[in-house]
C-alpha cells in the first residue's frame, strides 16, 4: 500500500533539521575516533619500546661476548701456525716451469700430488693431438732440472673425441730430491 499525503502544502508538517544536533553528533564521533587512534598508537609505541629494550640488552650481551672472544684470540699462540706456514711448500716455480715446458697443443686435465715429506710424486693426465706432442712434452720434462724420474704411464688414442686425441698419463717422482727447497724459491 502506498501512503500519500493529500494535505495541501501549507498544512503538511514541516521537517526541521537541527544542525546543532548533527554537528554535536559529528563532533562526538570524531572525538571518539581520535581518542581510539591515539590509544592504539600509544599502545603500539609502548610495545615497540619494550621490544627495543630487549634487543638493546641482547646486543649489549653480544658485544661483551665479542670483546671476550677478541681478547681470547689476541692471547692465542700463533707460533705453531706460523711455523706450519713457513714449512709449506711453494709450488709456484714448478707450475710456472711446467707451463713453459708444455707445448701449446697439449692440455693438462688433471694433476695429482701424492706423498709426504720429501717423497712427493706428481701425476699428470691430459690430452694431445698426437703422440709426437706427448713425446715432446715428456722429453722437455725429462731435460728440466726441476723434474726428476719422469715416467710415461700410458698414452693411447681416445675414441671419445673427434678429431681423435691421445690421452696420456705420466708421473714425476722425487720432485724435491734435487736439493732445492721450494719454500725458499717461491718468495
Amino acid at each position: 500500500m502506498l501512503r500519500v499525503n493529500l494535505l495541501p502544502q501549507g498544512l503538511r508538517p514541516k521537517m526541521t533539521i537541527n544542525l546543532d544536533l548533527i554537528f554535536l553528533v559529528f563532533l562526538c564521533v570524531s572525538a571518539i575516533t581520535v581518542t581510539l587512534s591515539f590509544v592504539s598508537v600509544n599502545s603500539k609505541n609502548k610495545k615497540n619500546q619494550t621490544e627495543l629494550a630487549v634487543y638493546e640488552a641482547e646486543a649489549a650481551e653480544q658485544r661483551k661476548l665479542i670483546e671476550q672472544l677478541k681478547a681470547k684470540e689476541s692471547t692465542r699462540d700463533l707460533s705453531a701456525t706460523q711455523a706450519l706456514v713457513a714449512k709449506r711448500r711453494k709450488w709456484n716455480s714448478f707450475i710456472k716451469e711446467m707451463t713453459y715446458l708444455m707445448p701449446p697443443d697439449v692440455w693438462i686435465l688433471k694433476m695429482n700430488i701424492d706423498g709426504k715429506g720429501e717423497a712427493v710424486t706428481l701425476r699428470f693426465s691430459g690430452l694431445a693431438p698426437s703422440q709426437k706432442s706427448v713425446n715432446r712434452f715428456l722429453s722437455r720434462m725429462e731435460r728440466s732440472s726441476s723434474f726428476h724420474s719422469v715416467k710415461l704411464n700410458s698414452s693411447k688414442a681416445s675414441p671419445e673425441y673427434t678429431p681423435s686425441l691421445y690421452a696420456f698419463d705420466f708421473s714425476v717422482s722425487d720432485v724435491f730430491s734435487s736439493g732445492r727447497s721450494l719454500a725458499s724459491e717461491g718468495k
